[in-house]
């Protein structure tokens, strides 16, 4: 038999990763199994692919489908987040605090070129010298013995000298020059720069410079200082971008007003769009805008909004209180319907008072509700821009625009006050003594017999912010104000005042009540009281300053001290009114003598801390004070009159005893630790002198039948308040008749109730002399039972 042939072919596709043997012996039957077999994988790759193509078709339409629905929900996210801004203009300047900081307007960032790096100069080389060995010539035996070697050798040393000692000159010639270069290129690098640093330097104190200036003169209350300062602050407000922002600003200084010109948005400029959709079957956005009737609330509220938003961030930035009244005037920009032409109208005015504005919480008003409220002038329509009278206008006859139209000007203007009063304060050393009610009158406060604490606050900061201290100031520790008080004006020194200065106040204080103790303090009890004070505490220099002002407005007035102790008390501990009474006996005591006088000084201040009856006596022991014990005579048989039984009682205290000084001393040394404790004490009621009054109502009057806002109120007065609240007026008899009823004294009551409201409530609870005013508004809420 023959051999057999056999056939093999091996088929193979990449695209399905597939492989197979055909074997056979037949050579065509086998091709034509490896064709079909190729065939048939090339039709299932051609469907694979088909496959494949579909599901990323699939998968793009589907991701297209998705990005186009996060474009849309973008689109509307942003739309209602520009909505928002619109809405929010009024709500947004509450969270900003518009007064101008002075401080952060001036350039205090330092060079920042780095000095220029020097090229280090060329080393001089050393100077060869004609003694080195290299240049001394090596004899040998033969160079002795033949004169004509030794003397070429020589003379070869010698040459070799002088051609070392050309080059070294040559080197330190060209040395010389190269360093005069690098020297030459090292000072005028230096010179650049530092004529770029003093430009740099010059230019930063110019404009620092022009900065003080321009508070300066704001607060010496310049009208054009006042105008520029107005122009400042709207300047630096953030609007949404369809404001324009644009304003003109005239100030009247005999009526504290200004009139504000204000460009508005037009209609068109407002957003519309609130919503955006991809709509599947078109492939396509459809953007949905708000309907007339919407746009219409939208732009009214808008512009009450920019309204009440200009008029609160002039009086909030008015630091030195010359503003009395804003007129708002709000112009619009808009192509006229009917003629095609571009107009300007004034489409809303308001007028708005200090005393009135800041009585209404803007957080919780209705923008348009509100504007009209306060007398605002608008359309029904603010969408029509119908045409209203200003309520002011700007006058501009004049250089600048310092007058107002239709504003009342009275004859005594208190801006020349107050520029008469800073001009008597040239000198850190001058002082102007003033009654709080004549100031308050000139800064725009409203009269009063009494000031609450953050009312008092306020106004030491007004005066402040016109570049002039106060004391005693509320701000630092000071009482709330009376207006018969009597303060003290002066130029401060410019000095940061620290936490620690209330705590010095307060000892002053102390000091001073026990030095006034009989009459007037004299100058050596004053140094006495300077002196330990100073132990106490180290003070800057405005700080010293103001203790001076503060010591003379005391011993004008000593009674002063009285509240003071009154109010430490209030807020001490028992261990703390024991301490405070220690140094009160060391002061009496400094001068090793405590008078009668001081005795009862002492023995008032110690009841006024409710210490107890032995507590000054146990003091004045433990200072080694003598009190002397007498024993009271019997009487002897047969005289007439009863008698009396043998009996040891205290003596009268004497008219003055010494105390021993080292034990003053060691107790004096705890100064500094009740310093500590005034200071906390003094400014424990501090608030920010942001002060939103409420507005003063006639509610219903019902009696109060509970306590809860009593809080801190000591029981013994909570059934006076109950029935003080059952009218809203009580006559002074009545009022004392009342109060007597309840074994109260009629003063001391008025007194205590108002402190406790004055703390809790943020004002005094009563006003008045006769009639005595119960100011229900204060306690909105009934008190439980």
């Amino acid at each position: 038999m023959g051999s057999r042939s056999y056939y093999q072919i091996v088929v193979q596709h990449p695209g399905l990763h597939k492989q197979r043997v055909i074997r056979g012996d037949d050579r065509y039957v086998v091709e034509a199994a490896a064709q079909a077999q190729n065939r048939a994988w090339n039709e299932l790759y051609a469907k694979k692919l088909e496959g494949e193509e579909r599901r990323r078709d699939r998968e793009s339409k589907r991701q297209e489908l998705e990005g186009s629905l996060q474009e849309a929900e973008e689109r509307t996210r942003e739309a209602q987040s520009e909505l928002e801004g619109v809405r929010g203009v009024l709500a947004a300047t509450l969270r900003v605090d518009d007064r101008v900081d002075w401080e952060k307007l001036k350039q205090n960032q330092p060079f920042s070129q780095p000095q220029p790096h020097q090229r280090a100069y060329l080393s001089i080389p050393a100077e060869p010298q004609e003694g080195e060995a290299r240049f001394k010539p090596q004899l040998g035996l033969l160079d002795k013995l033949w004169s004509g070697s030794a003397q070429r050798k020589h003379e070869a040393a010698s040459s070799l000298f002088a051609a070392e000692h050309a080059a070294w000159t040559n080197r330190v010639t060209a040395t010389n020059a190269t360093n005069e270069a690098i020297y030459t290129s090292n000072l005028r690098e230096f010179e650049e720069w530092q004529r770029r640093r003093d430009a740099f330097e010059a230019a930063r104190e110019a404009h620092n410079a022009a900065i003080d200036r321009r508070c300066a003169a704001y607060q010496s209350l310049e009208p054009e200082a006042i105008s520029d300062h107005c122009e400042m602050v709207l300047a630096r407000s953030k609007y949404p971008d369809c404001c324009p922002q644009q304003s003109e600003i005239g100030f009247h200084a005999g009526s504290k007003s200004v009139v504000v010109e204000y460009e508005l948005p037009a209609p068109d400029d407002v957003p519309r769009l609130t919503e955006v959709k991809y709509v599947r079957s078109k492939g396509d956005f459809t953007e949905i805008e708000q309907t007339r009737k919407q746009l219409e609330v939208l732009y009214g509220d808008l512009l009450c909004q920019i309204a009440l938003r200009t008029v609160h961030e002039l009086f909030e930035a008015d630091v030195v209180r010359a503003l009395e009244s804003v007129v708002f005037n709000g112009n619009v920009t808009a192509v006229d319907p009917s003629s095609g032409h571009t107009i300007t109208r004034c489409v809303l005015t308001l007028r708005a008072e200090r005393s009135e504005f800041l009585a209404v919480n803007l957080r919780n008003v209705d923008a348009q509700a509100c504007f009209r409220g306060m007398g605002g002038l608008a359309g029904t329509k603010l969408l029509e821009l119908k045409a209203v009278e200003p309520l002011g206008t700007i006058d501009r006859t004049g250089e600048r625009f310092t007058a107002a139209e239709d504003l009342s000007e009275s004859d005594a203007s208190p801006l020349d006050e107050w520029q008469c009063i800073a001009k008597s304060l040239v000198d850190p050393q001058d002082v102007r003594f003033m009654e709080i009610g004549t100031l308050a009158g000139i800064l725009g406060f409203p009269p009063g017999e009494k000031y609450s604490a953050p009312m008092s606050r306020e106004l030491a900061a007004a005066v402040a912010a016109r570049g002039i201290g106060i004391e005693p100031d509320a701000r630092h520790g000071g009482p709330a104000y009376r207006s018969t008080d009597e303060v003290g004006l002066f130029r401060p020194l410019g000095s940061q005042v620290s936490d620690a200065y209330a705590g010095a106040a307060g000892l002053l204080q102390l000091c001073v009540m026990i030095a006034a103790a009989d009459d007037q303090p004299t100058e050596d009890e004053l140094n006495v009281a300077r002196d330990f004070i100073r132990r106490s505490i180290a003070l800057n220099s405005e700080e010293e300053q103001r203790l001076l002002v503060f010591e003379s407005v005391l011993c004008r007035q000593p009674d002063l001290v009285k509240r003071s102790l009154s109010r430490i008390a209030k807020r001490l501990d028992a261990v703390q009114r024991q301490h405070v009474g220690e140094i009160l006996v060391c002061i009496a005591g400094a001068d090793g003598v405590i008078s009668s006088t001081e005795w009862n000084a002492l023995d008032r201040a110690c009841k006024t801390l409710e210490l107890p009856s032995s507590a000054l006596e146990g003091i004045l022991r433990q200072l080694g004070a003598e009190i002397l014990e007498v024993t009271v005579q019997e009487a002897e048989p047969g005289e007439p009159g009863e008698t009396i039984p043998g009996a040891v009682a205290p003596a009268p205290v004497a008219p003055a005893f010494t105390l021993d000084m080292d034990r003053v001393a060691k107790i004096s040394q705890e100064t500094t630790e009740v310093v500590g404790m005034l200071a906390a004490v003094m400014s424990e009621d501090d608030a920010p002198q942001k002060v939103l009054r409420p507005v003063e109502t006639a509610p219903a009057v019902e009696p109060l039948d509970g306590a809860s806002l009593l809080t801190g109120l000591k029981p013994k007065f909570h059934p006076l308040v109950h029935r003080l609240s059952e009218r809203d007026s009580w006559s002074r008899s009545d009022f004392d008749q009342l109060v007597g009823e309840f074994k109260l004294m009629p003063l001391g009551a008025f007194d205590a109730l108002n402190e406790w409201a004055d703390e809790h409530l943020g004002d005094f609870l009563l006003e008045g002399e006769d009639p005595i005013t119960f100011r229900r508004s204060l306690l909105p809420k009934v008190l439980p039972s």
